[in-house]
């Protein structure tokens, strides 16, 4: 049961706004396995019969598997969006059997942000450009084209 709630994570959309001392998250839950990878079928066969389902912070986000399942050919990915404080927990529960939290949960938002570079508006998230070190640039500085 939670082996397979460990193949799920979790990824931002956009930076979280505040909203009434709140944070409002936007993001996905996406599987680690692409279709036609083994399992990939078989899991979300299994996740389907069985009722399975994502809760955050001890909600449900759908009711049903079948809902919003994979399409054939496509990366099984569920768009969210809901309000937390400091942190929030995704898991998934199946068969009314307790629920075991996806890969990294529990989250803190802000984690996520630095996690995944989303404050760097323009090239890399440090805003710096790549080191050349001893990549044959000499002293790294531009040759003047006459």
């Amino acid at each position: 049961r939670c082996l397979v709630a460990s193949l799920f994570y979790f990824e931002l959309d956009a930076v979280p706004q505040r909203s009434a001392g709140k944070q409002v998250v936007t993001g996905r839950i996406l599987c680690t396995l692409s279709p036609g990878e083994p399992g990939f079928t078989e899991l979300f066969d299994r996740l389907r019969k069985g009722s399975a389902c994502f809760w955050i912070d001890g909600r449900p986000v759908e009711r049903k598997m079948d809902e919003w399942g994979p399409s054939k050919g496509c990366r099984f990915q569920k768009q969210v969006q809901f309000t937390a404080q400091g942190s929030f927990s995704v898991s998934l529960k199946q068969d009314r059997e307790d629920g075991c939290e996806i890969s990294g949960s529990p989250f803190s938002a802000e984690n996520l942000v630095n996690l995944q570079g989303l404050r760097g508006a323009f090239g890399r998230s440090d805003h710096k450009r790549p080191w050349t070190g001893s990549q044959g640039g000499g002293d790294g500085k531009r040759r003047r084209l006459l």
